[in-house]
């Protein structure tokens, strides 16, 4: 029997049917100490018209720092090459409003591209300060969870100063 979900922004809507696997890569991006917030188009199956970060479900044959480079590729246009660092964070045990239990693997990329090329997943995106991210209307609320797991490295504007925590490797 297949599993039903509904979406975590938004009960209301029609039902989804989950995913074979529940882990999702959850990618925070920032150029020149501004987080990018990402709205969802109307033409995904959830959280349509919700600002959020950059996500993907892990593919079974895929690690969880490829498949960040994969939506950063496909949901940004960043090459690899544009990535100034990735980083990974803590993994999270989130639970939807359904009850579903899904882990998140958490990043934190850096960028000096500021003009993206969105795919067909998001219709607009923002670079926010840091500090001004949680007054900004309309956020999935997972969101802020996944910006807790970096809180450190934002709030002390080691995002500012360009430190490279980590160079993405080709896999």
């Amino acid at each position: 029997m297949t599993n039903r979900l509904e979406t975590m922004a938004n009960p209301q809507t029609t039902p989804l049917y989950a995913p074979p696997s529940r882990d999702v890569v959850a990618i925070i991006l920032t150029c020149r100490g501004k987080v990018g917030l990402f709205k969802r188009s109307q033409n995904v199956g959830f959280d349509g018209g919700r600002w959020q970060c950059i996500t993907g479900y892990v593919d079974e044959s895929s690690r969880t720092f490829s498949q960040a480079i994969i939506e950063l590729r496909e949901e940004t246009g960043l090459e690899m090459r544009e990535i100034n660092s990735l980083v990974a964070g803590e993994t999270l045990t989130l639970q939807d409003d359904c009850g579903a239990t899904w882990r998140v693997h958490t990043f934190l990329a850096t960028t000096s591209r500021r003009k993206l090329s969105l795919n067909w997943e998001h219709d607009h995106y923002r670079w926010v300060p840091y500090h001004r991210v949680s007054r900004f209307d309309g956020q999935v609320k997972w969101l802020k969870n996944v910006l807790a797991v970096f809180d450190e490295q934002m709030v002390h504007g080691e995002l500012d100063n360009g430190r490279q925590v980590a160079q993405p490797q080709p896999t």
